[in-house]
C-alpha cells in the first residue's frame, strides 16, 4: 500500500465517503504486495468503530482472505482482525455462518484446516458468535487427517478458554484424545485445550481427574505430561483440593516398578504438592515410600520432590521437619552419586527457609564435600555448603 492510497482512503472517510473508501480497501485486498493486503484489513478493524457499516460489507472479504490467500502472514493477520471484529461488531458474524459452514465441508484438506483456525479465533474473542457452529467444529475431532484433528482440538481450547460452558459436551473427547491418540501433536494439543478449560472453569473438568492423572504418570511426552500436570494443580489448587482420592489416582497407576511412570508420578506429586500446602503430609508421606525405590531416577526426583515441597511450604512441614530431614541424610548415602547430589540439593532447599535444620545437617554435607569419590557430588555439596551459610546470614540479618 503506498502512502498514497492511505491518504485517499483516510480522507474518503473523514468526507463519509463509505462506497468509495470500501471499493478502494477491496481493491487492495487483491493488490500483489502481501504487505498492501495486510495494511487494507488493519484499516478496516482501527476503522471499524466509527464506521461499523464499512466494517460490516468488508468482513466476508476479510474471511476469504483468512481461508483463501496465498501469504500465510495475510492469513494470519486476517484471522487475528477477525477475532477482534467478533467484539465489535458480533451482529455481522451471522451473516459470516454460510460461509463457514460452506468451508468446513470443503474436500481441500488446507481451506479446512484455516477454517477451523478462524472459527477458533474467532470463539476464542467472542464465543457466542460461533454457537451455533460448534457440533460443526466439533465432527473434526474423529477425523482421520491428524491435522484437523489436532487443529479441532486446538480452537476448542480457544474457545473453552474464553467459555467453557459451550464446550461441556466435548470435555470427554478432548481428554480421550490427550490420553489416547497415537500423536504427540494430537495430544498436546489436547492438553493445552483441558489447561485453558482448567483455568476458565475448573469444576468441567473435576470428573475427569482420574484420566488427566494417568495421562500426567504415564504419557511418553513431557510436555503432555506437563500440560495436563498444569490442569491438575489449577482444578485441585482453585476447586477440588487435592484429595486423597486424587492422590490415589496417581499412584495406581504407578504399576509393575515400571522406572519411567515411577518418575513421572513422583514428579507429579512433586509439582502438585508445591501448589497445594493443605495436601503436603499426604503427599510427602507417599514420596517418602519412593526414597526406597530400586530405579536411582525415582529415588533421585523423589529427593527433590520432597525438596521442593518442604523448601516451599516451611510452616507447613514444621511438624515434621526433622522426619523429613532424617530421610533425605539417609538420600546422602545413596550408592549412586546422582542420588546423593539430589538429596544434597534438597536438603539445601530446606534449610534456606528453616535454617533451625542446618546444624544436623551440614555435618554430613561437610564430610561429603571433603571425602566423596565422586567429584560431582564433592561440588555439590560444597556450593550448598555455602548456599547454607549465606541463607544463615541473610535470616541472622533480617
Amino acid at each position: 500500500m503506498t502512502e498514497e492510497d492511505f491518504k485517499t482512503i483516510g480522507n474518503l472517510l473523514v468526507e463519509n465517503k463509505l462506497e468509495e473508501a470500501l471499493e478502494l480497501l477491496l481493491s487492495l485486498f487483491k493488490d500483489e504486495n502481501f504487505e498492501s493486503r495486510t495494511a487494507a484489513v488493519w484499516i478496516v478493524n482501527s476503522s471499524a468503530e466509527k464506521f461499523p457499516q464499512l466494517a460490516g460489507k468488508a468482513l466476508p472479504h476479510i474471511l476469504n482472505l483468512a481461508l483463501n490467500d496465498k501469504s500465510t502472514y495475510v492469513r494470519a493477520n486476517a484471522i487475528e482482525v477477525l477475532g477482534l471484529l467478533s467484539l465489535n461488531l458480533p451482529e455481522h458474524f451471522q451473516t459470516l455462518t454460510p460461509k463457514i459452514l460452506e468451508s468446513l465441508e470443503k474436500s481441500d484438506i488446507d481451506y479446512r484446516w484455516n477454517t477451523i483456525l478462524v472459527l477458533g479465533w474467532i470463539g476464542g474473542n467472542n464465543s457466542e458468535v460461533i454457537e451455533n457452529l460448534i457440533p460443526e467444529l466439533a465432527k473434526h475431532l474423529d477425523s482421520k487427517n491428524e491435522m484437523l484433528r489436532g487443529t479441532s482440538v486446538l480452537a476448542m481450547g480457544w474457545i473453552g478458554g474464553s467459555n467453557a460452558d459451550l464446550i461441556k459436551n466435548y470435555i470427554s473427547s478432548l481428554v480421550k484424545l490427550a490420553k489416547d491418540d497415537e500423536l504427540v501433536y494430537v495430544r498436546s494439543n489436547a492438553a493445552e485445550a483441558i489447561v485453558s478449560i482448567a483455568y476458565n472453569k475448573p469444576e468441567i473438568i473435576e470428573n475427569f481427574v482420574s484420566d488427566l492423572a494417568f495421562i500426567a504418570v504415564k504419557d511418553s511426552d513431557s510436555l503432555v505430561r506437563g500440560s495436563v500436570e498444569e490442569a491438575l494443580i489449577f482444578l485441585t489448587k482453585e476447586k477440588l483440593g487435592l484429595t486423597p482420592e486424587i492422590i490415589k489416582s496417581i499412584f495406581t497407576v504407578v504399576e509393575n516398578g515400571d522406572k519411567l511412570i515411577g518418575w513421572n508420578a513422583v514428579l507429579a506429586l512433586g509439582w502438585l504438592g508445591t501448589s497445594n500446602p493443605k495436601a503436603i503430609y499426604v503427599i510427602l508421606t507417599n514420596l517418602r515410600k519412593f526414597l526406597n525405590s530400586g530405579s536411582e531416577d525415582v529415588r533421585g526426583t523423589a529427593a527433590l520432590g520432597i525438596g521442593w515441597i518442604a523448601g516451599n511450604n516451611p510452616k507447613e512441614v514444621q511438624p515434621y521437619l526433622e522426619e523429613i530431614t532424617q530421610d533425605l541424610m539417609k538420600v546422602l548415602e545413596d550408592k549412586n552419586a546422582i542420588v546423593r547430589t539430589k538429596g544434597i540439593d534438597s536438603l539445601g532447599w530446606i534449610i534456606g527457609n528453616s535454617p533451625q535444620m542446618a546444624k544436623l545437617v551440614m555435618p554430613k554435607i561437610r564430610v561429603l564435600a571433603n571425602e566423596d569419590k565422586d567429584e560431582n557430588v564433592r561440588e555439590k555439596a560444597e556450593s550448598t555448603l555455602k548456599f547454607i551459610s549465606d541463607s544463615a546470614n541473610y535470616h541472622s540479618n533480617s
